[in-house]
């Protein structure tokens, strides 16, 4: 799933309880897993490997991969900027914040684990 999907879906849900940080972030981290079993569609990546067995220790800095650094963090900045747009008040935008970045997370979590595997 693209990042800004799962920064939105983190951003709605984290509207239904503002008033409870710890749970927005345990449900938004959650969310992505759920929402993650749904069949969808990914953008390519140029210079790093996705999915089961990555390994991306090899990671050269080119022109591929500062593309792909780019485009990631448009998405992200993109989805998070739409949460706090669809469902932020003045008062939660904070909360709505962390249930964005907390549903974008376990990516960022993936490719670090495949650059520094166990």
């Amino acid at each position: 799933m693209i990042l800004s999907t799962h920064a939105i879906v983190g951003g709605a849900i984290a509207s239904l309880f503002p008033s409870h940080p710890a749970l927005v972030a345990v449900a938004g981290f959650a969310s992505h897993f759920a929402i993650d079993a749904i069949p969808h569609w990914d953008y390519p990546l140029l210079s790093i490997s996705t999915g089961q067995g990555a390994d991306n220790r090899g990671l050269k800095v080119d022109r591929d991969l500062l593309f792909d650094l780019m485009l990631i963090g448009f998405d992200a900045l993109a989805g998070l900027a739409l949460a706090i747009w669809l469902f932020a008040t003045p008062a939660t935008t904070g909360v709505i914040t962390l249930g964005a970045c907390a549903a974008i997370l376990p990516d960022p979590l993936q490719f670090a684990q495949s650059l520094f595997p166990a």
